[in-house]
C-alpha cells in the first residue's frame, strides 16, 4: 500500500496528513503555543487522596490537578493493565492485589515521577499515570515494572514467539519492555540500539528528575511532526513531503540520527500552490468535520459524537441492490464498515463506540461483517476493542483508546446560533482560515488595500491574538488591511473586497 505523509507548517498551526493509496487516512493539527502534553513526565506532588474511589489528585503545575488511579501507580507487584504482559518464562505476570489501599501507597505532599496519559478532555483534568514508558520507535521502555509485552496487533505466532525471545535477551534489569507494531521483523541488533537509546534517557529523565523542585517537566514528549514520524517512518511510507524549510532541515538531522536509510524520503515542498491545496486536503478535511458520510453505493451513515459516546447510524439511502434484499444489506454494511473504520481515525474519535449496521438474518452474514471490520481496524494506531457478536438489537459495540481532543474537539466549539445542538468553527479556526485567505491575496493581487467585513467577535480576536501577523502581511506585501465589523454577520463567513 502506497503512503505519503504530508506536513504542512506556517504561522498559525502545524497540520499533517497521511495518505494511503491517495486517500486521506489520518489528520492532526498542532497550533503554535498549544502544544500536546500527553506523554509527558513531571515531578509532581500530592494534594488529595480518596480512599472512597481509590485515587488521588496530584499537582504538576497545570491549572488543574491531574486524577490518578490505585490501578496506574507502579509499585513492586504492579503492572500497568493495558498492556499484554509476559515474565522471562513467558508466563503471565498477576496484577496488583484489589485489596491495595491508596492510602496505604500515597501520603499527602508527597513528591512522585507521573506520566500524563490523557490530555485534559471537557472539565475533566489529565489523567496520571507512575508507570512510566519511553517509547521509541520498534518498542517501548517500562522502566517502573519487570515484564514483557508483544504488541496484539502482531498476530503471526512464530513472529510473536521470536519477538518473546528477543525481548527476554535484551530486557533490562528490573524493567520492562513492549515490542511495538514496527518491531515486526527486526532484528536483534535493531532493538539493542534502541534499548540503549533509551535506557540513556531514562537515566537523564531520572538525574533531571533528582536535582528538580516539584512541579517540574522532567521530560517532553516530541512535537508533532517528529512524533508522527518516529512512529510512522517505516519502509511503507514512500514519501514525507514537508513545506517548511526550517521544518525540513530538523527533520532530515532527527532522522538521520535514528534512521539514516529513510532519510532521503523526507523531501522539501517549496511550489506555489499551497501544498494541502495541492492535495486537495482542506475539502477532504471539510468532509471529514460533517455528521453524514455517504457511501459509493448511495448509503450512507451518521456519526453523533456526545460527551459519554458516539453513535454511528448505517442506512442503505438511495441503493437498492441488483440481486436482493440479503445481499443488498451485506453490501451496504461492508462498505460502511470499512468507512466507519477510516472516520474513526480521521476524527480521532474514541470512547464508548454504539454502530447501528442495518439488520442481518443470516449468522454467516454477520461473521463476515465482524471480521471485516476487525481486520479494517488494524490500520488504526489506537488501541481498538470490538465485542465477539452484534447484540440481539443489531448493535456493535466498541471501544478506541482516547488520549486527547477529537479532531472535531478540538476544531469546533459549540454553536451560539443553535444553543449548544450542533456546532461552529471555532474563533481560532476561523480567524486562521481567514488570514491564509488574506495572505493568498496579498500574495496574487495587485490591490493596495483589502478591506475584510466580519463579525465583531472575529474583529475582536483578530486583533488581539494576531495584530501582530497582520501588520506583518501588510509590511511583507505593502498592502493596507481594513476590518470591519458588523453584528449581522455570521461569525463563520466574511466579505473581502480587494481595492
Amino acid at each position: 500500500m502506497k503512503k505519503e505523509l504530508i506536513i504542512s507548517v506556517d504561522d498559525y498551526e502545524v497540520r499533517t496528513a497521511l495518505l494511503e493509496e491517495g486517500m486521506l487516512a489520518e489528520f492532526a493539527i498542532e497550533r503554535k503555543g498549544e502544544r500536546r502534553i500527553a506523554g509527558n513526565i513531571y515531578k509532581g506532588k500530592v494534594k488529595a487522596i480518596l480512599p472512597g474511589i481509590q485515587s488521588a489528585f496530584v499537582d504538576i503545575g497545570l491549572e488543574k490537578n491531574g486524577f490518578l488511579h490505585v490501578k496506574d501507580i507502579a509499585t513492586p507487584s504492579a503492572v500497568p493493565e493495558d498492556v499484554e504482559e509476559y515474565e522471562g518464562n513467558g508466563e503471565r505476570i498477576s496484577r496488583r492485589s484489589q485489596k491495595d489501599s491508596i492510602s496505604d501507597i500515597l501520603t499527602n505532599e508527597q513528591e512522585i515521577l507521573v506520566q500524563v496519559i490523557k490530555e485534559q478532555l471537557g472539565t475533566k483534568g489529565v489523567k496520571l499515570s507512575s508507570f512510566i514508558s519511553i517509547p521509541g520507535r520498534f518498542l517501548v521502555l517500562m522502566p517502573t515494572v519487570n515484564h514483557i509485552g508483544v504488541s496484539r496487533k502482531i498476530d503471526d505466532k512464530n513472529e510473536r514467539y521470536r519477538l518473546k525471545d528477543i525481548a527476554k535477551k535484551i530486557r533490562p534489569e528490573n524493567m520492562g519492555i513492549i515490542i511495538r507494531t514496527g518491531g515486526a521483523g527486526k532484528t536483534e541488533k535493531e532493538f539493542v540500539d534502541e534499548i540503549n537509546y533509551l535506557v540513556r534517557l531514562w537515566r537523564r529523565i531520572q538525574k533531571r528528575a533528582k536535582i528538580s523542585e516539584a512541579l517540574t517537566v522532567v521530560y517532553q514528549e516530541y512535537n508533532l511532526i517528529h512524533r508522527l514520524v518516529r512512529d510512522l517512518l517505516h519502509p511503507d511510507i514512500q514519501t514525507v513531503l514537508i513545506d517548511s524549510s526550517d521544518e525540513y532541515n530538523k527533520l532530515r538531522q532527527f532522522v538521520g540520527g535514528v534512521l539514516p536509510e529513510m532519510k532521503s524520503r523526507i523531501k522539501l515542498y517549496n511550489e506555489k500552490q499551497k501544498l494541502f491545496d495541492k492535495y486537495n486536503l482542506e475539502k477532504e478535511i471539510d468532509k471529514v468535520l460533517q455528521n453524514k458520510v455517504r457511501l459509493k453505493s448511495g448509503g450512507w451513515i451518521l456519526i453523533e459524537q456526545t460527551e459519554a459516546l458516539v453513535s454511528i447510524d448505517v442506512n442503505t439511502g438511495k441503493y437498492v441492490g441488483k440481486t436482493s434484499l440479503d445481499d443488498t444489506v451485506l453490501k451496504t454494511n461492508l462498505e460502511a464498515a470499512a468507512a466507519i473504520a477510516r472516520q474513526l481515525r480521521l476524527r480521532d474519535m474514541g470512547g464508548i463506540i454504539i454502530i447501528d449496521f442495518i439488520d442481518m438474518k443470516h449468522e454467516k452474514h454477520k461473521h463476515k461483517l465482524l471480521q471485516v471490520f476487525k481486520n479494517d481496524l488494524k490500520k488504526d494506531r489506537a488501541k481498538t476493542t470490538v465485542v465477539e457478536r452484534l447484540s440481539k438489537f443489531g448493535l456493535l459495540e466498541m471501544t478506541r483508546q482516547r488520549v486527547k481532543q477529537s479532531v472535531i474537539d478540538y476544531l469546533f466549539q459549540v454553536c451560539p446560533y443553535c444553543r449548544g445542538n450542533g456546532n461552529i468553527k471555532s474563533l481560532a479556526t476561523t480567524c486562521i482560515e481567514l488570514q491564509r485567505r488574506i495572505e493568498q491575496l496579498c500574495a496574487t493581487r495587485s490591490m493596495r488595500t483589502i478591506w475584510v467585513k466580519i463579525h465583531p467577535s472575529i474583529s475582536s480576536y483578530l486583533l488581539r491574538h494576531y495584530k501582530g501577523t497582520l501588520t506583518g502581511l501588510e509590511l511583507t506585501y505593502n498592502k493596507k488591511i481594513i476590518l470591519e465589523s458588523d453584528l449581522n454577520m455570521h461569525i463563520e463567513t466574511s466579505e473581502i473586497k480587494c481595492l
